[in-house]
């Protein structure tokens, strides 16, 4: 090519590159404004600092989770062995931090501001605060690769990080981290309809992260790829761009080099994530019946409740739902009002390609999640690998925002095109948009002061010794849990989660999203007693070492003289002898976490997995049988309940009782029981609860009704 040509080349390149230029000042600009807006409108008190998000529960449970991580990453770097997920909570029981949300994705922020020097408060808002601002700026830059321009984009990013729901959610602070959904959907968009490998690997990547940051949501953006993928195929099957293996084909190695990488960080993220997940809900048995998931569904009159809006009423009395601060999921007015715009016009749902499919997967993920009446297609997801162990089913609300953001902004762009009645359109466009920001403003600042929040620790702090013995391990003596002491027992359970995050300790109180089967609330010295023997059987049953616990190692907070390590020893059980279970019966002492209350004929199971603790003097050189008198409940016509039990992790066998079949008989290997402490697990088949039944109103999960039990030396 000649110079002339060059030349010329570089001229008619110029024009280009200033209206590049030109754009990103413009885009950089308009997020600015939205983003400066949602910062400082919707966030203020927690912007300036007069709050913090939340009360002093769940909050500050998610705190020490970040401190944790930031002490695990200190530890780390300075070659010192540190698992994070091994948070120091109800000790000494394994892998507890998973018991909850998962913080590998977004904890890094937190640490940052750490590192930076900023104190553990402090350190929690920016992590808060810099969750939305990262949302809002993935969920700008996708929506405008998605092909909205740039006013769209920005207001469509606005309400997506900062909707109404959010507010009514400021105490789970985990779910203000979204900002891998807009990429997913984008990347997702890409595979499906450019057959792009590298959009659909980058798609997987995407997820994984979102799951990283946050199960729940990364569990909600599945459906909602699959809800989009459903929506391309029902209203926009055209732009299916298929065969994949053509595309596969033909791609270059550059392209295929790429994608694998890609593919493959998905892959570990994944596995990072998803395998200690999995793990732990395998170890623990952690499951949630139907009945607690159906009572997280959103209903129809959900998407009309938003109890922290000040300038929407309060319908909460009008409409009951169970969980309400769950079910507060109305999306807003101006949410609605791009439906009612597409819905009605069919030449404006012409004009962009992503009006139907995004309609389509907005209102799938609603029919999926809906209940109606006890009736929902979400029975058939509930089966899925993570979902049965999701309650609050109605936070879907927080990924069905992305197609709804996109709508809102589609709207926008669409009411600033250029054509007849600009001028109209554009001041129509300034006032939906303006009336978003408002709307999302005025809410309830759900918050607590920072002082209240460093007067729980600096009080716990003074009633400790100035030195902490090593390896020390902490137990604060809190009420036990019932109608009206919620938050006597909460706060502090999570006192002492922060103090062990933050002076590098353990502590046997806890809270989180589950507990270990067989952990019982520190009231008495015996509870702490109880819980040292609980979790011996637990790590011996799982073949994990079991931590010698020596009384100069407790730190104990409320309970007076108390030496609990000589109370920690099982009752001896006797073989041969029968024991019942019938209130003061001395059969009750064997008996663990899995049983309810004592009656006059003996006592219920009333959870999935049911255990008993007991000492033998002599190891049994022949199998032994175990003989149960017990009556049984079950949806079956006889009430047939099957019980799987296990000695100390092995199997044996299972009992089985109906109507007119009240003993049964197991039988256990030679070594499965031995001298020393021992552990019993009956695994129930079927729990089930009376009143669905229709046998009364007793909501526990009951399966069987143990009376008697006698444990013999074969001969």
């Amino acid at each position: 090519m000649s110079k002339t040509v060059k030349s010329y080349a570089g001229i008619a390149d110029r024009p280009v590159a200033a209206r590049r230029q030109a754009t990103w000042r413009v885009d950089a600009l308009a997020a600015s404004i939205f983003l400066a807006l949602g910062l400082g409108l919707v966030l203020l008190p927690y912007t300036t600092g007069r709050k913090l998000p939340g009360d002093l529960g769940d909050s500050r449970f998610n705190l020490a989770l970040l401190e944790f991580f930031y002490r695990t990453l200190l530890a780390l770097l300075h070659g010192r062995p540190a698992n994070f997920l091994n948070a120091p909570f109800f000790y000494p029981w394994p892998k507890v931090t998973n018991f909850s949300d998962t913080f590998w994705g977004n904890g890094e922020v937190y640490a940052l501001a750490r590192a930076l020097g900023a104190a553990e408060l402090a350190a929690f808002r920016a992590w808060f605060l810099a969750g939305f601002a990262l949302t809002y700026i993935a969920a700008f830059l996708s929506l405008r690769k998605l092909g909205l321009r740039t006013f769209g984009a920005a207001t469509g990013a606005f309400l997506f990080t900062f909707p109404l729901p959010m507010a009514a959610q400021f105490d789970h602070v985990q779910l203000v981290y979204r900002l891998w959904i807009p990429p997913a959907v984008l990347a997702f968009d890409g595979f499906l309809t450019r057959r792009s490998l590298r959009a659909g690997a980058a798609s997987v990547l995407f997820v994984a992260l979102q799951l990283a940051v946050s199960i729940y949501l990364g569990l909600f953006l599945c459906l909602l790829l699959a809800s989009y993928a459903a929506a391309l195929c029902l209203v926009a099957r055209n732009r299916l761009a298929l065969p994949r293996w053509a595309a596969a084909r033909s791609a270059g190695a550059t392209t295929l080099v790429t994608t694998g990488i890609i593919f493959a960080a998905g892959l570990v993220v994944l596995a990072v994530v998803g395998i200690p997940y999995f793990d732990v809900q395998s170890m623990y048995g952690f499951t949630r019946s139907w009945h607690d998931v159906a009572e997280g569904l959103p209903r129809p009159a959900s998407y009309l409740l938003t109890g922290a809006s000040t300038l929407w009423p309060n319908l909460s009395s009008r409409f009951p739902v169970p969980l309400l601060v769950e079910q507060q999921i109305f999306p807003g007015a101006a949410a609605i009002v791009p439906f009612a715009w597409f819905l009605l016009s069919s030449r404006a749902r012409a004009r962009h390609l992503l009006i139907a499919p995004m309609l389509v997967c907005a209102a799938i993920l609603f029919v999926l999640t809906i209940d109606l009446g006890g009736h929902t297609l979400y029975r058939l997801i509930y089966p899925l690998p993570g979902f049965s162990a999701i309650r609050a089913v109605a936070r879907i609300v927080f990924v069905t925002m992305l197609p709804v953001a996109v709508l809102f902004g589609l709207l926008v762009d669409d009411l600033t095109a250029p054509g007849s009645y600009r001028l109209q359109r554009g001041f129509l466009a300034v006032l939906v948009s303006g009336f978003m920001v408002v709307e999302c403003s005025l809410v309830n600042h759900y918050g607590s002061a920072p002082t209240e929040w460093s007067a729980r620790l600096e009080a716990l702090e003074s009633r400790l010794p100035k030195h902490l013995p090593p390896r020390a391990v902490l137990a604060i003596a809190t009420p036990s849990l019932g109608p009206g002491t919620d938050w006597a027992w909460i706060l502090p359970q999570i006192d002492a989660e922060i103090a062990a995050a933050t002076f590098g300790i353990s502590t046997m109180n806890g809270y989180s999203g589950n507990r270990p089967p067989t952990w019982k609330t520190i009231t008495t010295c015996e509870d702490i007693a109880y819980n040292i023997r609980a979790g011996w059987h637990f790590l011996e049953e799982h073949r994990l070492s079991t931590p010698h616990i020596t009384a100069n190692r407790l730190v104990l907070v409320g309970f007076g003289p108390c030496n609990p390590v000589p109370l920690a020893r099982d009752p001896i059980l006797e073989l041969g002898r029968t024991y019942h279970f019938s209130q003061g019966a001395v059969g009750n002492e064997f008996l663990a976490d899995g049983f309810s209350y004592p009656e006059s004929w003996g006592r219920w199971t009333d959870r999935k997995d049911a255990f008993l603790f007991f000492r033998l003097s002599t190891a049994p050189r022949r199998p032994v049988s175990l003989d149960v008198g017990a009556t049984a409940l079950s949806p079956a016509a006889d009430r047939r309940q099957v019980v799987t039990v296990l000695a100390n992790g092995r199997s044996c066998g299972s009992l089985v009782i109906t109507t007119n079949q009240s003993h049964g008989r197991a039988t256990c290997p030679a070594d499965a029981l031995r001298a020393g402490d021992n552990m019993l697990r009956l695994h129930i088949e079927h729990p089930t609860r009376p009143i669905d039944l229709g046998t009364g109103k007793d909501r526990r999960d009951l399966g069987l009704g143990l009376e008697a039990l006698t444990i013999t030396p074969e001969r």
